[in-house]
């Protein structure tokens, strides 16, 4: 099997006589001219490894056999002979592309080291195209993995152990709003931190102090997983520590399970019907309000509200009719407390409100203004339907000291203000 074919420009016989053999023993297949522009056309024809010309041609000279064969391909080598001693030659050459240049010494010495030459040139050519191949399929592959990378849904960075990043995909630039140029290989961690503190995700307290701080956390070997928004989106951001330093970070839009999670937990603590807190939450805010006043020192509030006259506009009127007035009534409470207090339902056609640091008067002007509220007739199918509403008031520590025992004050006192005549309030005595 032929390791390689030579085209070979040479007008004296007697030389190519001893050439084609001695190259034809290196197993390389020869094809002879004697004029440089039957070499030159046979470039069109036929494919050739390497090129051996002659200076000196009937016709073109062999400095242009050199410029044909680069015109027609630049990675195909040539080697000039000639038996001018002239470097101006041998430079000329050299310049126009030739790999090298051997002199036709009058011992023929260079027919000797000729082939030997053609061989060393070919094994050069065949690692050359080793490595473009080898090259070619790492950039096939690496053009594979960036449109893989690319598509998937998940956002992924990675930092080696000096911190600069490695690789980037379109997702991590799409979910935390970063410029293109900062996904480039070789960014540092630094510029992203620098980046993030200049749009305020740090705080306007942040320094160049606290980017230092953050970078030495970056080179803790340890995994983190935590939620993040950016904007609508929410995203689980992930690390994961690599053994021979840095790390992997993964960005997952999690905006669907988010939004679920947060309507499952606000199923859970809210009424269905009005939105608001439901006798659990209200505990539980109750309790934590309790904590706050114990050490505090400020005085709470809970009022028990419980709708007079409801069940017969909800007889008369049916459930729907009933539903809407509850809504309506929720509302009236809403507009005639703080920010920081809480209203919550009860259940049925009570309410149950937080009053937070508060003395005993203010608890009962509120209480009068929620009776004057709720006492307004409410638009129900057309009509006006008048209720009223019986208010019992519990404070903390007076009436009790813990959530259970305030409720169960305000309820009793709803009962006292009930039984006294309705649509009036009434405080519960000291424990």
């Amino acid at each position: 099997m032929s390791e390689g074919s030579v085209l070979y420009v040479e007008d004296d016989a007697y030389l190519a006589s001893m050439v084609v053999p001695a190259l034809e023993q290196r197993n390389l297949r020869v094809r002879w001219f004697v004029r440089g522009e039957d070499g030159i056309a046979a470039l069109s024809r036929e494919r050739f490894d390497v090129v051996v010309t002659d200076y000196r041609l009937p016709g073109c000279s062999g400095l242009e056999v050199v410029q044909a064969v680069v015109a027609h391909d630049p990675d195909l080598p040539v080697i000039m002979l000639s038996g001018s001693g002239d470097l101006t030659v041998a430079v000329t050459a050299i310049k126009l592309g030739a790999v090298d240049y051997l002199i036709k010494d009058l011992e023929s010495a260079y027919l000797d080291i000729l082939p030997a030459i053609v061989v060393r040139i070919l094994e050069t050519q065949r690692q050359l195209q080793d490595k473009k191949r080898v090259e070619a399929e790492l950039e096939a592959e690496r053009n594979w993995s960036r449109l893989a990378i690319d598509r998937i849904s998940q956002g992924l960075s990675v930092f080696d152990a000096d911190l600069r990043l490695q690789l980037c995909n379109k997702q991590v630039l799409a979910f935390c709003g970063y410029p293109e140029e900062l996904g480039r290989r070789g960014t540092p961690l630094e510029a992203f931190l620098h980046f993030n503190a200049a749009r305020g995700d740090y705080g306007e307290a942040s320094s160049e102090e606290d980017i230092r701080r953050r970078l030495d956390r970056a080179r803790e070997p340890t995994r983190f997983r935590f939620e993040r928004r950016f904007g609508d989106t929410v995203v689980e951001v992930c690390r994961e520590p690599l053994p021979q330093g840095g790390f992997v970070v993964t960005y997952t839009d999690i905006t669907e399970r988010w939004l679920a999670e947060q309507q499952i937990h606000f199923q859970a603590y809210h009424d269905a019907l009005t939105g608001l807190p439901n006798r659990r939450q209200f505990h539980v805010m109750l309790e934590n309000e309790l904590l706050r006043a114990k050490r505090s020192g400020h005085g709470i509030a809970v009022l028990f509200i419980d709708l007079d006259g409801f069940k017969a506009v909800n007889d008369r009127y049916g459930h729907q009719a009933g539903d809407a007035l509850l809504v309506e009534a929720a509302q009236r409470l809403k507009l005639y407390v703080r920010d920081s207090d809480v209203v919550a339902r009860q259940g049925g056609d009570e309410f149950l409100v937080l009053l937070t640091r508060i003395e005993e008067a203010q608890a009962q002007n509120v209480a009068g203004k929620l009776i004057e509220a709720l006492s307004a007739p409410f638009p129900v199918n057309g009509e006006l339907a008048p209720i009223s509403a019986s208010i019992g008031i519990a404070r903390f520590p007076e009436a009790g000291t813990s959530g259970d025992e305030l409720v169960r004050a305000a309820d009793r006192a709803m009962y006292q203000a009930k039984a006294a005549g309705k649509g009036r309030y009434f405080t519960a005595l000291t424990l």
